[in-house]
């Protein structure tokens, strides 16, 4: 484990945790993310699972 760097992700919405072998990973897994964020697909996933927007790790704009 000291080779990784464990990020808390998600939260509140779970306890779910990443790890990544390499920076690029993290990277890839952050620009992803971001996307995600930015085209407010996640915002339309928490509403069509009935999850909170309290949960919404998206920063706001």
């Amino acid at each position: 484990m000291d080779e990784v760097d464990t990020h808390k992700v998600f939260l509140p919405v779970s306890k779910f945790k990443m790890t990544f072998r390499s920076e690029k990973a993290r990277d890839d897994f952050n620009k992803g993310l971001a996307r995600l964020c930015s085209t407010g697909i996640y915002t339309a996933l928490l509403k069509k699972y009935g999850i909170s927007q309290k949960a919404n790790i998206c920063p706001k704009v």
